[in-house]
């Protein structure tokens, strides 16, 4: 899988002094000018500061404006107003290039993105020996969550498809991740092994990228299950997953509902019992009942 770049652009401090830009700032509507200069060259980023007319419209100008959502007019005069400048050079009528872009776009690869803000970090510990440990370990989960979030582009396909070859078992980890691993993710890694197979590993990954989330804490979630289970292969856990669909399938629909017997207040035909006829006697002659 091919590893992410990140792009910017990177205007000069006196960028608004410049005699272009200070040109579409003199006349009406001049701020809308320099935010299409802008669109354009972000615009441009994906083919190295080219943009291709399609044909989709009649001209350059208005396809381009169609794709960055600005007005037809607007566009217009930009695009002749740079050609004019040199800023804009036509190679032919369906492909034009910025000829500013390689002084203000930048770019990285992925990887070097996150060397540049562990070096950046180091930095920082450097000169703030004072930092907590907890402090350390709550800045490197944010860091985690929010990779987490942006790296969603696992290779679920690859993952299904591994067959135990012969590189490292991390190498495969982080490309089937879409990313590098942190150090506490390493170590987590190394516990996995010593609980299930690679294979049995890969598999967990590949159900989290099916939710879209990389998130350790979520894998372990599955492995943990897994060995409380005991099931350590992939068959047993094809037919652990047979079985449970089984199950549902014949579970009723719904269930007996139980119903607690109700009072003897409540019944409207009460036993009676007769009482014994010298008991009674008796209750009358105390009383002096039917005496006269």
């Amino acid at each position: 899988m091919a590893e992410k770049r990140y792009f910017w652009i990177q205007i000069e401090k006196d960028f608004f002094r410049n005699k272009e830009i200070k040109f579409f700032k003199k006349i009406a509507g001049g701020d809308t000018y320099t935010v299409i200069y802008l669109k354009m060259l972000l615009k441009s980023i994906d083919n190295e500061g080219k943009l291709y007319f399609d044909g989709f419209e009649k001209t350059f100008a208005e396809e381009l404006a169609l794709d960055i959502d600005e007005e037809d007019k607007n566009v217009e005069f930009v695009v002749g107003y740079l050609i004019s400048k040199g800023l804009l050079v036509e190679h032919n009528p369906e492909e034009y290039e910025l000829t500013s872009f390689k002084s203000m776009v930048g770019s990285e690869s992925a990887s070097a993105a996150r060397v540049r803000r562990h070096r950046a970090k180091k930095k920082a510990l450097q000169s703030n020996a004072g930092e907590t440990a907890s402090n350390l370990i709550e800045t490197e989960r944010r860091e985690e969550e929010i990779r987490g979030e942006k790296d969603k582009e696992v290779d679920v396909e690859g993952i299904e498809n591994y067959n135990g070859d012969n590189s490292s078992f991390f190498d495969n980890l982080q490309k089937y991740l879409g990313r590098g691993l942190t150090f506490p993710e390493s170590e987590q890694a190394r516990a996995w092994r010593g609980e299930q197979s690679e294979e049995m590993i890969l598999k967990a990954v590949s159900i989290a990228a099916l939710n879209r989330t990389t998130s350790f804490a979520y894998i372990d979630k599955i492995i943990r299950n897994w060995n409380n289970q005991g099931i350590t292969t992939l068959a047993e856990l094809e037919k652990h997953e047979e079985n449970r669909a089984r199950a549902k399938r014949k579970q009723p629909a719904y269930s007996k509902k139980v119903v607690k017997p109700a009072p003897e207040w409540s019944d409207p035909n009460p036993k009676v019992e007769m009482a014994n006829p010298d008991e009674v006697k008796e209750i009358f002659d105390k009383y002096g009942i039917g005496n006269t």
